[in-house]
C-alpha cells in the first residue's frame, strides 16, 4: 500500500492536524511542529483500542496493567529518554481513548474535519488559525449544508478535533449554534427521496436477465441476490464475502458456507452487532428455483472455490452504477434513484406484505430493536420469517 500523503491543517499552537488513513491495525496521525522557523511533521502511529490495547490490560486490573506496561513499554530506557518515551505513550493513550469512543466513524471524522479545514482556509482565510474554529466562521459554514443533521454531525467531527488538539471547545456551546441548525432544516434545501423497494420479483429478473457465461455479469448478479436473500448492506457485508470451508474464511468480515442444508453466513461485525451475527437460509426452490439461496447462490459461490472473494474486487459506487443500469435494461422507472440498499428494504417490505410480524421483520434483517428481548430462539424465528415470505411464490418463476 503506498503511503499516506498528509492534507495539513495548522493550529493556533503550532500542531497541524492532519487526515486518518488506517494501515492493518494502526492509525496514523500526521502532526506538524513548529522548530524555529522550520516545520517539521513527526507520524504518530495510534492502536486503536478496537485493534490492540496499548498496554494489553485485558483481563487485569488498572495497577496490573501498570506494572506490565513498565516492565515492557520502558524497561531499559534511562533518564530523560524514559521520560520521552512516556511522554510518547500518554500522547497515543490520550488520543486512542479519543478516537477509540467512535471507531466505526474514522472516515466520516477524517471527512468532517477536512471539509472544515477547507472551508476555513479558503472562504474565512484562516490558513494556519483553523482550530478552535471561530463562532462566525462555523455560522457560515452552515450556509453549506443541506441536511441540518449532517451540519449537527459534521460539527460534532470538528469538535472532536479540537479535543485531539488540546484546544477549546466552548465556541461549540454557543445557543447561536443551535440556532443555525434550526435554519438548516427550515431552509428546505433537502427533500427526502421517496422510499423504495427492490423485491424478490425484481431481483428474481435481474438473475434471470444476467448471462452465466458473462463472468462480471453473473457475479453481480450474485451479488444482488446474496443482498437480498441475507438483507445485507451491500458495501461492507456483501462485497467482501468469502467462500468458506475448512481452514478457509477465518479473520474475515463476511463468510458464506453450507452447513448441512443450510446457506449459512458469518458476519465478524454488524452496525448494531459489533460482535457479529450468524445468518442461516434454507433451500426455496418450491417457491423460486432462480433465487434459491442453496441450488443458486452457494452453487455459484461452489463454483469459485473455498477462500475466493468473487466480489471484491467490485467497489460500492461500481455496484450502484451496475445496479441502475441494470434497472434501465428492465425498464424500470426511476432507475437512477435507486440505491443498493433498496435491496434490504425490498426484502423486509416483501415480509411484510407476506405477513410477517414486525418482530420477525426486525429479525431478519438483524435490526436493533427491544422486541428481540421477548424471543430466545431467534435463528429459528429468523429463517421460518423468511421462508414464509416466499410460500405463495410461483414455481413457475424460472421463466422470464
Amino acid at each position: 500500500m503506498p503511503s499516506p500523503v498528509p492534507w495539513q491543517v495548522s493550529g493556533i499552537f503550532g500542531t497541524i492536524f492532519s487526515s486518518y488513513l488506517f494501515v492493518a491495525s494502526c492509525a496514523r496521525l500526521c502532526v506538524r511542529e513548529e522548530r524555529g522557523n522550520v516545520a517539521c511533521y513527526r507520524p504518530l502511529c495510534i492502536v486503536l483500542p478496537r485493534c490492540a490495547c496499548l498496554c494489553k490490560a485485558k483481563g487485569r486490573g488498572p495497577t496490573a496493567a501498570l506494572k506490565r506496561l513498565a516492565n515492557n513499554a520502558w524497561s531499559g530506557e534511562a533518564g530523560i529518554c524514559q521520560a520521552e518515551a512516556k511522554r510518547a505513550w500518554v500522547d497515543k493513550a490520550r488520543t486512542a481513548s479519543l478516537l477509540g469512543s467512535c471507531p466505526e466513524s474514522h472516515k466520516s471524522f477524517n471527512s468532517g474535519t477536512k471539509a472544515w479545514a477547507a472551508f476555513a482556509c479558503e472562504a474565512l482565510q484562516l490558513k494556519g488559525k483553523e482550530f478552535p474554529p471561530p463562532l462566525d466562521g462555523l455560522l457560515a459554514w452552515s450556509a453549506l449544508f443541506r441536511h441540518h443533521k449532517t451540519f449537527s454531525n459534521y460539527l460534532g467531527y470538528v469538535r472532536l478535533g479540537c479535543h485531539v488538539l488540546g484546544v477549546s471547545d466552548e465556541v461549540f456551546r454557543s445557543p447561536e449554534l443551535k440556532r443555525a441548525k434550526v435554519a438548516v432544516r427550515k431552509n428546505g434545501g433537502f427533500s427526502a427521496r421517496a422510499r423504495m423497494f427492490l423485491g424478490h420479483e425484481m431481483i428474481r429478473r435481474i438473475v434471470a436477465l444476467a448471462n452465466p457465461s458473462s463472468a462480471v455479469e453473473w457475479s453481480l448478479a450474485m451479488m444482488f441476490l446474496a443482498t437480498y436473500i441475507f438483507l445485507l448492506r451491500l458495501p461492507s457485508e456483501a462485497l467482501p464475502m468469502t467462500v468458506g470451508g475448512i481452514g478457509c474464511g477465518q479473520g474475515k468480515q463476511s463468510v458464506i458456507s453450507l452447513e448441512s442444508d443450510e446457506l449459512c453466513l458469518r458476519l465478524a461485525k454488524r452496525k448494531n452487532l459489533p460482535s457479529g451475527s450468524v445468518i442461516r437460509r434454507t433451500c426455496w426452490c418450491s417457491f423460486c428455483v432462480i433465487t434459491c439461496p442453496v441450488h443458486t447462490l452457494w452453487k455459484f459461490c461452489e463454483e469459485q472455490g473455498k477462500g475466493a472473494q468473487p466480489f471484491v474486487e467490485f467497489k460500492d459506487g461500481f455496484a450502484l452504477r451496475s445496479l441502475r443500469c441494470i434497472l434501465k435494461r428492465l425498464s424500470v422507472p426511476e432507475a437512477g434513484v435507486y440505491r443498493t440498499h433498496d435491496i434490504r428494504r425490498g426484502h423486509a417490505q416483501d415480509l411484510l406484505v407476506r405477513g410477517a410480524s414486525l418482530a420477525e421483520i426486525l429479525r431478519a434483517g438483524q435490526w436493533k430493536s427491544p422486541a428481540f428481548l421477548v424471543y430466545l430462539d431467534l435463528e429459528t424465528l429468523e429463517k421460518g420469517a423468511v421462508v414464509e415470505a416466499h410460500r405463495d411464490e410461483s414455481s413457475s418463476d424460472d421463466e422470464d
